[in-house]
């Protein structure tokens, strides 16, 4: 009985785990921050973007922007 007390006692001081829970937290919001900014800014960056590729590609619409 004594055992089986010490080894829960043991358990339930055992703090190792958190730090790797909280560091995992962290990651996820940070993703989620990533995710919503990026959602945003999606439709702006997306024309950037083209803009950019129409001009490397040599497009009418670029040289008429100049």
């Amino acid at each position: 009985m004594f055992q089986t007390l010490l080894t829960l006692y043991k358990f339930y001081r055992d703090d190792e785990g958190a730090s790797a829970v909280e560091y995992g937290l962290v990651v996820g919001l940070i993703a989620v921050a990533l995710i919503l900014v990026l959602g945003a800014l999606g439709g702006g960056l997306e024309g950037l973007f083209q803009d950019a590729a129409d001009c490397v590609s040599g497009s009418a619409e670029c040289a008429a922007e100049e």
